[in-house]
């Protein structure tokens, strides 16, 4: 098997983009509901800050590893449209991450909404990463 041609910038900024899109996500978009739903009061949020710096590394690094994998899946598949790299970027979520996250849902019976906001907060991060990680390639084709 051949290797992929991976863009590792593109992959560094679809790792930054993630980390930003998941600080909005969990911010001002869903962070109080999310805060709610999770039962963190705000006191434990401030003794979370100071755990914030090495969770947000170890997000970063994830969101490395991920990012380079959906970079290898998208040469693999031939991706070289932004719609083509959605669609493969939906069936990564589709297959891997929301069937994952169901599963862990189902068993520990959290509420449905948190459930919701995390499976979506996923399926954004991967469709942007899939958009840049094709438009930063040499090989892009903007319009299928």
């Amino acid at each position: 098997m051949e290797m992929a041609t991976v863009n590792y910038a593109a992959v560094l900024v679809a790792s930054v983009v993630s980390i930003i899109v998941s600080f909005i996500w969990y911010g001002p978009i869903f962070g109080k509901t999310w805060m709610k739903l999770t039962k963190l009061t705000p006191k434990d949020a401030a003794k979370g800050k100071k755990q914030m710096p090495a969770n947000t590394l170890g997000m970063f690094v994830a969101m490395l590893v991920m990012n380079f994998i959906l970079a290898n899946l998208l040469d693999f598949a031939g991706a070289l449209s932004v719609a083509n790299a959605l669609a493969v970027g939906f069936m990564v979520w589709l297959g891997f991450i929301a069937t994952v996250l169901f599963g862990n849902w189902i068993w520990s019976r959290g509420p449905s909404k948190l459930f919701a906001i995390n499976v979506a907060h996923y399926l954004v991060i991967l469709l942007v990463s899939s958009a840049i990680i094709t438009i930063m390639s040499v090989r892009v084709i903007i319009v299928p």
